[in-house]
């Protein structure tokens, strides 16, 4: 499987596309700020873009980690949100 995340930076919402997901698995997103806080979580379907607000976010650098239903990291990375 594979994530896909654009744009970054990004300024009022974010996108996210996994593929070649076990269709009987599921699959979080969680938005982390520097603090450790999960500040958004989202559920993750294969081969459908699922989009995030950012409309109520700080301005900063968050950690987007994806888990699978064991929760497993299997994809994480920086996601950097501008105003």
């Amino acid at each position: 499987h594979s994530v896909k995340c654009f744009p970054n930076p990004a300024t009022d919402r974010y996108n996210m596309l996994l593929s070649g997901a076990d269709e009987n698995s599921r699959y979080e997103a969680s938005l982390v700020d520097g603090l450790g806080r999960t500040i958004r979580k989202v559920r993750l379907e294969d081969s459908i873009r699922t989009t995030v607000s950012l409309s109520d976010f700080q301005y900063g650098i968050y950690l987007l980690m994806v888990n699978d239903e064991r929760g497993k990291v299997i994809y994480s990375t920086k996601v950097v949100v501008v105003k």
